[in-house]
C-alpha cells in the first residue's frame, strides 16, 4: 500500500517497487489526486480500503494519531458503503 500511496502523492520509487507506485502514479495523473492538500485524505481512505483493521489490531499503530482517527472513523462508512453497493447489485 506504501508503494502505491507513494505514487499517488508523487513521491519517489521505492528501490523494491514492482508495479504498484506507477499505478499510483498513473491513477494521479489522470484524476488531479497528485495535489498536497488531498494527500491525508487519500492517505486515511486508503488505509480505511485496505487495511486489516480490526481483524489485527496493531495494523494502525505506525499511523500518526489525528491519521488513526480519521482512518478509523472512515471504516464504518466504507463497510456500510460496500454493505449497500452489494446489495443493489444482487437486487
Amino acid at each position: 500500500m506504501e508503494e502505491h500511496l507513494a505514487g499517488l502523492t508523487g513521491q519517489s520509487e521505492p528501490e523494491d517497487s514492482v508495479v504498484w507506485h506507477s499505478v499510483g502514479a498513473n491513477i494521479a495523473a489522470l484524476s488531479g489526486w497528485s495535489t498536497p492538500e488531498r494527500h491525508e485524505a487519500l492517505e486515511a481512505a486508503l488505509h480505511a480500503r485496505f487495511g486489516n483493521h480490526p481483524d489485527d489490531d496493531q495494523a494502525l499503530d505506525h499511523l500518526p494519531a489525528p491519521l488513526q482517527e480519521r482512518v478509523l472513523a472512515l471504516i464504518p462508512l466504507m463497510r456500510e458503503a460496500n454493505h449497500s453497493a452489494h446489495h443493489e447489485v444482487a437486487d
